[in-house]
Parts: C-alpha cells; sequence; structure tokens
C-alpha cells in the first residue's frame, strides 16, 4: 500500500510540473536577424517577451517627412494575460543637417484591439532607459503595435534602436488560476482509480 501511494504522489508531482511548465518559451525577436517586424503576428508566450528593432525618419528635398515605422501584432493566447508593456530607448543617433544645435524627434506608440478599437496611445515619449508604457492585463486577443518616430526640424534625420517587453502570465490577475482541462484531469483521474482498483485486487489476494 506505500509504494501504491508513492506512485500516486510522483503522478501527482509530474502532473503539476508538465502543467506549470509545457511550452514555456517566450518569444525573442530581432530585427535585424529576422527581418523587418512589420505586418507580422508575435506568438506571445509565459515569462518575458521582447521585440528589438530600429525606426528612423527623414525630410526629403521637398521637405515631406518619411520615416520608417514598425506596425505589427503579438497573439495573446488563451489562459494568458499580458499584465505590461516596457518601451526601452537603446542607441538614438541624431544627424544634425542644417548644424542648428536643434535635436527634435520623438517616438509615438499605438495600442489597438483586434477590432482596431484603439486601447492606448502615447505620441511624444523619447527616452533613454526604460518606461511602461501599459501595465493593465490584457486577455486572450491578437493586439497590434504600432510604432514610430517622428521628427520636427525641417532637415535632420535620425534613427533610434528600441527594445518592447511584453510580460505575460498564465496566472489570473487578481483571482484564481484557470481549471484544468476536463480531458487531462479525466485521463489523471482514470490513472488513479486504476492504480487504487489493482491495490485492492492485490490486498483481497494475498
Amino acid at each position: 500500500m506505500k509504494k501504491l501511494l508513492i506512485v500516486i504522489l510522483l503522478m501527482i508531482a509530474c502532473f503539476t510540473f508538465n502543467a506549470n511548465t509545457a511550452d514555456a518559451f517566450p518569444l525573442a525577436y530581432f530585427e535585424s536577424a529576422s527581418g523587418d517586424v512589420s505586418s507580422k503576428t508575435l506568438s506571445l508566450d509565459v515569462g518575458i517577451n521582447t521585440v528589438t528593432g530600429n525606426i528612423g525618419g527623414y525630410y526629403n528635398s521637398s521637405q515631406v517627412l518619411t520615416w520608417d515605422f514598425d506596425d505589427f501584432f503579438v497573439d495573446v493566447a488563451e489562459n494568458m494575460w499580458m499584465t505590461s508593456i516596457t518601451f526601452e530607448s537603446l542607441l538614438l543617433n541624431y544627424f544634425d543637417v542644417d548644424d542648428d544645435g536643434t535635436q527634435v524627434a520623438f517616438s509615438v506608440f499605438r495600442l489597438l484591439d483586434g477590432s482596431s478599437q484603439l486601447v492606448y496611445k502615447n505620441f511624444d515619449f523619447f527616452v533613454s532607459g526604460a518606461q511602461t508604457l501599459y501595465s493593465l492585463p490584457l486577455s486572450e486577443k491578437t493586439y497590434q503595435i504600432d510604432h514610430n518616430s517622428v521628427g520636427k526640424d525641417g532637415s535632420d534625420r535620425w534613427e533610434l534602436d528600441y527594445r518592447f517587453t511584453f510580460n505575460v502570465t498564465d496566472e489570473m490577475p487578481g483571482g484564481s488560476n484557470p481549471v484544468p482541462e476536463p480531458a487531462s484531469m479525466l485521463l489523471f483521474g482514470s490513472g488513479l482509480f486504476g492504480l487504487v482498483g489493482a491495490g485492492i485486487k492485490k490486498r483481497k489476494l494475498t
């Protein structure tokens, strides 16, 4: 009977471990290695997910602003929540073409849901270091990230290396964890009943 109890405890431990660790591979996307992030849909997983890229802009000879913008999508799967989005300015290269000492450029960020409805916007930030842009839990859905850099000086050029960090959890914020899948619980329960039945039968025979 002691051996049966040990087997049951081991099964419970294995089941809990697998449920908490399966498929936990946070995203780490680099534009320099994987190409332009624009229009891509990136799947987030539990943990710290990062997207590292580059944006910039310039005025052409007709004083028309042109800029590189990164608009992409992040997918939050079922029973997962994105709890925060952090932006980090890694490196700013500013080219003061007219040499007037003016360096005015800033980032523009928009977060939209799957229906293109605006969830959050920040139209004037450009800092060194990291800052949290959004910190309310977002549940299962695909969200759109619009990010670009805008300048106000009529002839200068600039580019910015940046990193977005998306924190994702599988623990319901402010509540209990999701109920395990019925099929998994049924399989687990069947195994336990089988072991208990075998133990009882063995005792009767002896």
